[in-house]
């Protein structure tokens, strides 16, 4: 197939999950379906379902035909959030950090992919200031999360003159607070009612770009596993970070104090859906989330294999991590049955460390 010429407020939003459970009795009105080659979409109670599926490229065109509309307001609502009273400009300077630190940090899968939506979409009518979107548009849509995490990052780092005194030196500036939160837990064994696993994640965000946040995505790749993920309009990952696959994996996070970024690292947008399209089960996906890992969004990640019954919890920061698993009975703070996150580091290795040095390991 060929594609074809804020305000401050906060919103909750959350997703649950059990186990697997069979497909329901809902059936869209077939006057709803929207179909473009195999792929489609179609309303259902607030969410948008988009299915799409083949090479990374043509799927990618599947998204931006079928999204265009929602692709280009989403793309005008992170200009806006980027910069309130200049959205053209503030767009510009953002797509230039992108594409000085981001772009080339995807694996080529998902830079097709993207490519795909871009095209697709601006075959569709998207547009942003009169002209078509391109890659350039949906990387820096796909990247928020590391344009936003950038600057915590960069003040972990060390500049040479930590150990200088300057007689004219005046008080440091408080960091600004971190303005959005979210909390996850995976059980299983003694702590749920049938021994079983069960998994939450909760999320909260800006009122206006989490308006965007109700596609629900069925990828399903010419290679590797089908993904199942919430997202948003112009997303190769979830952003609010809720996935499984059709190995049994399930994956959320909850983030941790901003470690240091590693320029050469790739994005995490790329590594984690990589993990979720290409792992099977927990060893896999840790692996994939911490290999070439750019320490920006750090996170503290929870994972469940449906097929083992097992779950786990990996903390992972640039340079250093941790992983727990209910398999070798590795609980933090005895509660068995029970990992959690909520935005606090767990790891023994860190406990004995103040906070300005948790923020820069």
């Amino acid at each position: 197939m060929r594609c074809l010429s804020a305000l401050p407020l906060v919103l909750t939003v959350f997703g649950f999950m059990a186990r697997p459970v069979s497909a329901g009795a809902f059936v869209p009105d077939p006057r709803s379906v929207q179909r473009y080659g195999p792929a489609y979409r179609y309303p259902q109670e607030g969410w948008i379902v988009l299915h799409i599926e083949g090479e990374p490229y043509q799927r990618g065109c599947q998204h931006g035909r079928l999204m265009a509309e929602e692709i280009a307001a989403h793309v005008r609502c992170f200009a806006a959030v980027r910069s309130p009273k200049a959205p053209a400009d503030g767009w510009k300077a953002t797509r230039t950090l992108v594409d000085a630190l981001f772009l080339r940090r995807y694996h080529k899968e998902y830079l097709e992919e993207m490519k795909g939506i871009a095209d697709g979409a601006s075959a569709a009518g998207a547009r942003f200031e009169g002209r078509p979107l391109d890659l350039l548009d949906i990387v820096t849509v796909n990247s928020w999360s590391e344009v936003e995490t950038l600057d915590h990052a960069l003040a972990a780092m060390p500049t040479g003159l930590e150990a200088l005194r300057f007689p004219q030196e005046g008080p440091q500036a408080k960091a600004e607070p971190k303005p959005m939160h979210c909390s996850a837990f995976a059980a299983n064994g003694k702590a749920t009612r049938d021994g079983k696993i069960v998994f939450g994640h909760i999320t909260m965000f800006s009122l206006y770009p989490s308006g965007f946040y109700n596609v629900w995505l069925d990828v399903k790749p010419a290679r590797g596993h089908r993904v199942f993920m919430q997202t948003y309009p112009g997303g190769i990952q979830s952003g609010l970070d809720y996935y499984f696959n059709d190995a049994g994996l399930l994956v959320c996070e909850t983030t941790l104090a901003q470690t240091r970024f590693d320029i050469k690292g790739m994005t995490v947008p790329s590594r984690i859906r990589q993990a979720l399209q290409y792992a099977d089960g927990i060893d896999k996906a840790v692996e994939i989330l911490q290999e070439g890992n750019n320490g920006l969004y750090t996170n503290e990640w929870l994972l469940a294999d449906i097929k083992t019954n097992e779950i786990a919890m990996f903390e992972l920061g640039t340079h250093k991590s941790k992983l727990y698993r209910s398999s070798k009975n590795e609980w933090y703070g005895d509660t068995e049955g029970f990992y959690w996150g909520c935005n606090n580091t767990k790891a023994v290795s860190y406990t004995h460390l103040t906070l300005p040095t948790i923020l820069r390991v």
